[in-house]
């Protein structure tokens, strides 16, 4: 799919989703450091022209929104829709989605925590 690398947006919103965050963590590179080969190597796959563009249009938001507050909460807000479509677009089951989420989670607590109480506020 040729959108898929025609707009760093969708390139930048996969590369930074929990799915990817994962396969990074999990199979690829086990350390804090993430290194070019290991982009290089993530899996990428093509994806319909309608996620590439919400994929877009989220990054878009966010960029907006950093630009009148930097300390914009994108991570309770966009980044829990590029993650659901991120899911989709890779094919994944509930079962998959809960073992990422259940991941992340172990693997950040504090920001796993901060997140739920930011969707507590809202």
């Amino acid at each position: 799919n040729s959108n898929f690398y025609s707009d760093k947006r969708v390139l930048i919103s996969i590369l930074a989703s929990r799915l990817l965050r994962f396969i990074f963590r999990a199979f690829l590179n086990h350390s804090i450091n993430l290194q070019v080969e290991e982009v290089n190597a993530a899996p990428l796959v093509d994806i319909s022209e309608n996620i590439c563009e919400e994929l877009s249009h989220n990054v878009e938001n966010i960029e907006a929104k950093q630009k009148g507050n930097l300390s914009y909460d994108y991570a309770s807000n966009e980044q829990l829709e590029i993650d659901r479509l991120v899911y989709e677009a890779y094919g994944l089951n509930e079962d998959d989605i809960r073992e990422v989420e259940n991941w992340y989670a172990r693997r950040y607590p504090a920001l796993a925590a901060a997140q739920k109480a930011n969707l507590k506020k809202s």
